[in-house]
């Protein structure tokens, strides 16, 4: 019987480390700017990364591996302050703000329900609408739902497959140059809001996989480098088809840009894919803003003929000291 135990308690601990070496993979390749397309799939599965440290604990509790436990507690909590940020609001929007509501869908090679896109602008109070995937005849088929009447200003190209952008406001926008050399061109304007001028962007990243995902890699660099080079206030929204565990993101984010649901507290919100048998899993579409903005909600809502969930963005503008006077 003691035998028994022992062999036990020695598989529980070789199981244990097995368990664990996942977590230490994804906290080393959460560091590097993977560019190849299984470790960058491996990365956007990091939040569940977490369930693993647990079970590696309890296995090295119950084999009485107490360094072993220590180690995978540690990672374990280290893991964790990973994923703190996405679940702590760490800004408080201005009393007198502005609410804008921002909502961004990629419409998955323009085939997504165009009236339920336009149902749900009405219902949420939309005031910012940015699609991706948006090809011509998804264009045409969002104004005969009626997207002009509730949103009467934009600007778009409407593309064949994935290529198309379009962004719709409530107020006037001012379009900006599209800019070169991206596969999926960003469309851009700006408009005026609380009394800032506000840069506006949607964007979708080429996919890493099963695409290039070194071309992916580029591509977010060069998109900080565009997005940096707009300077004040900002609300960028699309499909980056990468998560906040990337650093290739991370590295976006340094612009001065914040994703809504960082600065929210939202907590993990996961886009993407839908129409499987289980859940969508990982979070590739955000909303990111720039200055006196604060996000204060981050949600999601389904289309219907899209792969992607949509995700709205409640937002708070604090005015201009101009604009009070």
């Amino acid at each position: 019987m003691v035998g028994l135990v022992r062999s036990l308690r020695s598989a529980a601990m070789v199981l244990a480390a097995l368990v664990l070496v996942p977590c230490v993979v994804t906290l080393v390749l959460r560091q590097v700017a993977v560019d190849t397309r299984w470790p960058v799939a491996y990365v956007a599965a990091s939040p569940y990364v977490l369930g693993a440290a647990g079970l590696a604990l309890i296995l090295f509790v119950l084999a009485r591996a107490w360094l072993g436990a220590a180690v995978a507690l540690v990672t374990g909590l280290v893991l964790a302050t990973t994923q703190l940020p996405l679940y702590v609001a760490d800004a408080a929007p201005a009393a007198d703000g502005t609410r804008t509501v921002v909502m961004t869908a990629n419409l998955r090679f323009g085939l997504a329900d165009a009236q339920a896109v336009v149902d749900i602008v009405r219902e949420r109070n939309v005031d910012l609408l940015m699609l991706q995937e948006l090809t011509p005849e998804a264009q045409d088929a969002l104004r005969v739902a009626g997207v002009d009447e509730v949103l009467p200003h934009s600007t778009s190209t409407p593309l064949g497959g994935v290529s198309g952008n379009g962004l719709w406001s409530h107020t006037p926008l001012e379009p900006l140059v599209q800019p070169n050399g991206f596969g999926n061109p960003p469309v851009a304007a700006t408009i005026e809001l609380a009394g800032h001028e506000v840069f506006l962007a949607s964007i979708h990243a080429v996919s890493p996989f099963p695409g290039d995902a070194e071309r992916w890699s580029d591509e977010l660099g060069q998109l900080a480098s565009w997005l940096d080079a707009s300077d004040g206030p900002a609300i960028v929204a699309g499909d980056l088809n990468a998560t906040f565990d990337h650093r290739q993101f991370r590295d976006l984010l340094e612009t001065g840009l914040r994703d809504a649901v960082e600065q929210s507290g939202s907590g993990h919100v996961p886009t993407f894919p839908v129409g499987r048998r289980y859940p969508p899993l990982i979070s590739i579409d955000h909303a990111l803003t720039r200055g006196p903005i604060v996000a204060t909600r981050v949600d999601t809502a389904e289309l219907g003929g899209t792969d992607h969930l949509a995700l709205l963005a409640e937002l708070s503008i604090a005015p201009s000291r101009l604009a009070t006077g």
